[in-house]
């Protein structure tokens, strides 16, 4: 049976969320709609399968059947509202981040960029990480998140407050990494209309772009380098009749996005574009 790397699970996921949240609205909806009709207890692994299939998420049937029995802990070939509540709740989460929270997680970033040039972004968000308060193992956790809000000047309710920092926080450690806060800001460094426009239509074909990412990913590790950004990027815009897009402009878009200049994690990547600063 193929195996679906970690990375390609997580990108089924969250496709399969961000289709689930259009459709139905939340998660136990949704379970309701998949459960076998005659039992309505349990999804059918068989049926939730052809389900994947006729999603057209870029899934083979072996890829398919690999996911679907990667729910179904207790091997029982069916699927409970557990299993599939603990599969999807993370990426749920994330499709469905409130408004509200992208609000101030810009804001957030506004105030780190302060309009500076996208090749300072590494030197900006390393000077705005020393300055957080830490905690004893180096992290910031929701009280440092806090005081950055009140020096910021940022008023916001308990319940936004969580949001940023579970936003943040994408690993649910309870305690901010440097790396998931370079994460978080790193796509605020958009510093033209032309590279935006890229990112914005990024965004509007998140899904068909991420089957190109897992196309283009020659080594199968998560990871697309600036060519391959380059050509899966092109690759939907010619299938889309956009013709006008730079490359120069696509090359920015990734220089702005990358964890570092020259690779891209895209699975992490497509979670944060269906989401961020709307």
């Amino acid at each position: 049976m193929l195996r679906l790397w970690d990375h390609q699970q997580e990108f089924v996921a969250a496709n399969l969320c961000t289709k689930v949240l259009a459709q139905f609205g939340d998660l136990q909806s949704a379970f309701v709609h998949f459960t076998h009709k005659e039992n309505g207890q349990f999804i059918v692994c068989s049926e939730f399968c052809q389900m994947l299939l006729d999603a057209e998420i870029g899934l083979s049937r072996n890829a398919a059947a690999d996911f679907t029995f990667s729910i179904d802990t207790d091997r029982t070939s069916s699927i409970t509202f557990p299993e599939f509540a603990k599969r999807f709740r993370k990426q749920f989460g994330i499709a469905t981040a409130m408004p509200e929270v992208s609000r101030f997680v810009r804001r957030l970033g506004d105030a780190i960029y302060a309009n500076k040039p996208i090749h300072m972004k590494k030197e900006l968000l390393q000077g705005a990480w020393t300055t957080l308060p830490k905690t004893t193992e180096g992290n910031v956790d929701m009280n440092g998140l806090g005081e950055v809000l009140k020096r910021l000047k940022i008023e916001c309710s308990e319940d936004i407050k969580i949001g940023i920092f579970n936003y943040i926080n994408s690993s649910g450690s309870g305690q901010i990494s440097e790396k998931e806060f370079r994460k978080a800001f790193a796509f605020r460094a958009l510093e033209s209309n032309a590279v935006l426009r890229v990112f914005t239509l990024v965004q509007k074909y998140s899904h068909d772009l991420g089957i190109a990412f897992v196309s283009a990913d020659s080594v199968g590790n998560g990871v697309v380098d600036e060519e391959e950004f380059v050509s899966a990027v092109e690759s939907i815009f010619e299938v889309k009749n956009i013709n006008d897009v730079p490359e120069a402009d696509i090359t920015a878009l990734f220089r702005a996005i990358a964890d570092d200049h020259d690779t891209l994690r895209y699975h992490s990547a497509m979670s944060q574009f269906r989401i961020t600063f709307k």
